[in-house]
């Protein structure tokens, strides 16, 4: 399951691999990746700077899904920063692929500051009795917080 969701992120959302779509009157992207180790399905809905969506993974050994929401500030408080939401984008997705499988999923990660940049991410939640997984992804630039994803992971039973 772990290894489905990091690589289905890694060839979906961080290489551009998506599709538009709309769901219901909403527009959005879908990436769908499909290997001999499962298939990985992720839906999000996005305008210019928060959202959600939802990741779905089928593998031989289980279901799961790994929901989230967030997303940046207003544009205009991050112009007063001078940085774009287009640059946190582009951070989030090098701390992707830097940091692989060691994040988003059900352990702490706090790689050191890249600069003005920092990535963090921190499970706020393991409810073992029913294998949830809750946690918040944030990334600072020059102390201030400009992004911010809610998870929660879980077995689809």
């Amino acid at each position: 399951m772990k290894n489905m969701l990091t690589n289905g992120l890694l060839e979906g959302y961080t290489k551009g691999n998506a599709e538009n779509i709309t769901r219901g009157n909403f527009e959005g992207k879908r990436s769908i990746v499909v290997t001999n180790a499962g298939t990985y399905h992720d839906e999000w809905f996005v305008t210019s700077y928060s959202g959600g969506g939802q990741e779905l993974v089928n593998t031989p050994s289980g279901s799961y899904t790994r929901l989230y929401g967030g997303g940046t500030p207003k544009l205009e408080e991050l112009s007063k920063l001078n940085i774009t939401a287009q640059d946190v984008n582009s951070y989030l997705k090098k701390m992707i692929l830097k940091l692989k499988n060691t994040t988003r999923l059900t352990t702490d990660n706090i790689p050191k500051p890249d600069e003005k940049w920092q990535y963090s991410y921190k499970v706020t939640g393991k409810h073992e009795f029913t294998d949830v997984v809750t946690a918040t992804e944030i990334i600072t630039y020059g102390g201030v917080e400009v992004h911010v994803h809610a998870f929660i992971l879980c077995p689809i039973l």
